[in-house]
């Protein structure tokens, strides 16, 4: 694994599993629901304020990241509107875009943050910034991935860069690029029938978490 340049070496000082068992709440057992919606605000405080690692804080960015993603990819399974059993069953639900408005509403308030934080909090709103199409930050991404040039870890944010743009012809080519990380995980991408952003945040997710993921639970 790559190393980072200002890598932080201390490690949370809490139970891991502790970590973990938050991320399983808040993708798995449904707990960013509507009535929980503003978990995604307490999150962002959490990651602003915490005086956690900055690898905590970090996965849990891309934690936020995540659930944006999981709604969109939602958002994008019946893009003809077709009215079927099985795109009912698709449908994004009011939970879901309530998810996605939130942790869109609070991503200004962490990429607020970006010149206060390390190069592994950086590079997780790097991600944050793909899920919620964060234009403004892309030269922030570019000046990021300059400091790894012609390794896996550029690459990831370039595929990052093309998403927050939201540009198909971009992100197409930042996919081709991407396959050639070492860590690269062809299931990670989704399902080919989806949409060109769906499945490079599904990749860029996966490749993230195999950055940051180490660092925690170390």
């Amino acid at each position: 694994m790559m190393h980072w340049l200002d890598e932080e070496m201390d490690p949370f000082v809490d139970d891991p599993e502790l970590l973990g068992g938050l991320f399983d709440q808040l993708l798995h057992a449904h707990a960013l629901d509507t009535a929980t919606a503003g978990v995604a605000v307490l999150l962002a405080d959490v990651v602003i304020e915490s005086q956690a690692s900055a690898a905590v804080r970090a996965a849990l960015t891309v934690t936020l990241a995540e659930a944006a993603a999981a709604a969109l990819r939602d958002e994008a399974l019946d893009p003809e509107g077709f009215v079927n059993t099985e795109a009912v069953l698709r449908q994004q639900t009011d939970s879901e875009r309530a998810i996605r408005q939130a942790v869109r509403g609070v991503a200004p308030r962490l990429f607020a943050q970006w010149d206060d934080e390390p190069e592994v909090m950086q590079f997780a709103l790097a991600v944050l910034a793909a899920a919620c199409a964060g234009a403004d930050v892309i030269p922030r991404i570019e000046n990021l991935a300059a400091a790894w040039p012609e390794t896996p870890r550029a690459a990831t944010l370039a595929l990052a860069c093309a998403l927050a743009a939201d540009n198909d012809e971009a992100i197409a080519d930042a996919l081709g690029e991407t396959v050639r990380h070492p860590d690269y995980n062809p299931d990670a991408q989704g399902d080919p029938e989806t949409l060109l952003q769906c499945q490079g945040l599904s990749l860029l997710i996966d490749l993230a978490q195999q950055e940051i993921g180490p660092l925690v639970f170390r």
